[in-house]
């Protein structure tokens, strides 16, 4: 072999190994990517015992936000957690009848929790729905809204998130002047029609 030969051979060789080794180490051993936030909007039957009505069928909508996966001792934050209701034009007519031109509430909703396969219902207060405008022969849209609280799990595992039992509503019919209906402040219990998927959220813990 000459020495011209040589050389390219071990210039080619010097040159391949330069190339391996500048390539960064993540590229040899990348860790698997960090699922993102799961946004989830699934919507949901109630039957609604109102005062007005023997018992109501009502459309709503859960919309929240949960992180792809946490770390062991890691909070599991929830945003954007909302729930939209439509009344339905009996609820609103009979509501108007009774001279309420808006409602305002708050509202008390069921979450169930598997935590390593330990289930846990648990119930989230503090949740409230701004004066919203009635008036017969309307549907009224109910934008619930508030914080849930955070939590952290000591060992790796899987959290399921679903949705409870169902939404207590507590409502505030007012007149035009802002005084009170006859109805006064009164109770709307709500239970989740059966058959439908609860499922909101999976979220590995590792």
């Amino acid at each position: 072999m000459s020495g011209i030969t040589r050389w390219i051979g071990v210039s080619a060789v010097v040159a391949a190994t330069a190339a391996v080794l500048a390539v960064p180490a993540s590229a040899h051993s990348a860790a698997p990517p960090v699922p993102g936030p799961q946004k989830v909007v699934r919507p949901l039957a109630l039957n609604c015992q109102h005062p007005l009505l023997v018992l109501d069928e009502v459309v709503a909508e859960i919309t929240a936000t949960f992180p792809g996966r946490v770390a062991v001792g890691e909070p599991i934050r929830t945003t954007g957690f909302g729930v939209a209701v439509t009344l339905d034009r009996a609820v609103v007519t009979g509501l108007a009848l009774v001279g309420a031109a808006t409602v305002e509430g708050t509202a008390v909703a069921g979450v169930d929790l598997d935590v390593n396969g330990t289930e846990i219902g648990i119930a989230l207060p503090g949740l409230t729905f701004p004066a919203t405008p009635v008036a017969p022969h309307q549907t009224a849209d109910l934008a619930i809204t508030g914080p849930v609280p955070a939590f952290t799990v000591k060992r790796p595992g899987v959290v399921r998130i679903g949705i409870g039992d169902g939404v207590t509503v507590t409502v505030t019919p007012r007149r035009a002047d802002g005084t009170l209906t006859g109805l006064g402040v009164f109770d709307v219990p709500c239970r989740v029609a059966p058959g439908q998927d609860l499922a909101m959220a999976t979220i590995p813990v590792t």
